[in-house]
């Protein structure tokens, strides 16, 4: 699975955790799609799931389409979906662009977008470690009246040591978090959990975003954030 969807041999944890979240956004990217597989196969023995579909699609192109490899348990492949999926390539792609495009219109939108992603993944959901994180980051912005900052540079650069002290702070109040100090550390350190969230969200450019946004919206996504806290 990792070597089809990364194109690498490694199986090390964070290879694995990458294709987890690779998994995770094409499963959300195509929901309705994979619901519809679901529903379709409801009368079969054993109820696919739709990341058990994904795993079955995985395989079948790995060894039908890319090895060339028809032959089955029960039969041979005469036929693979991908020649059904080129048909309508260009028409399904130029969609999804205008679909990305859409929800990347403006930096309000790509924040909500990867705050959603952050809580959805989240033990604690905004109480989490990175929901918190971030919006430490967007409080520091708010309460200096600071713009045209980007979020990693706020993560780890000269404003660090502010962003990590708000987050210790809402963390504390929140009495979800155990050790706030010690999981900023675990979250921005070397493992850069919050920096590679940053960097894959697929939705648009969460940097960019955070520079963009005005003195109006940072205060309005905080207020809005804060309340849920």
């Amino acid at each position: 699975m990792i070597k089809f969807l990364l194109e690498s041999n490694d199986s090390n944890v964070d290879i694995g955790l990458i294709a987890m979240d690779k998994i995770r956004q094409i499963i959300q990217e195509q929901k309705i799609e994979f619901q519809n597989l679901v529903d379709k196969t409801r009368d079969l023995p054993i109820l696919l799931t739709p990341i058990r579909m994904f795993d079955i699609l995985c395989w079948t192109t790995e060894k039908w389409d890319i090895r060339g490899n028809h032959k089955a348990p029960y039969g041979t492949a005469h036929k693979s979906l991908l020649t059904n999926m080129k048909k309508d390539n260009k028409t399904k792609e130029n969609q999804n662009n205008r679909i990305i495009k859409f929800q990347s219109s403006s930096a309000t939108s790509i924040i909500n977008n990867f705050m959603s992603e952050l809580i959805e993944r989240a033990w604690y959901g905004i109480k989490g470690e990175k929901p918190l994180a971030t919006i430490a980051a967007l409080k520091f912005l708010h309460d200096n009246e600071i713009f045209q900052i980007e979020l990693l540079n706020l993560i780890e650069g000269n404003y660090s040591s502010n962003v990590r002290r708000i987050f210790i702070n809402l963390a504390k109040k929140s009495k979800k978090i155990k050790d706030p100090s010690s999981s900023w550390s675990v979250i921005t350190g070397s493992n850069r959990e919050l920096q590679n969230a940053i960097k894959q969200f697929g939705y648009g450019d969460v940097n960019k975003a955070f520079s963009e946004l005005t003195k109006k919206e940072i205060e309005t996504l905080l207020n809005n954030y804060l309340r849920r806290l």
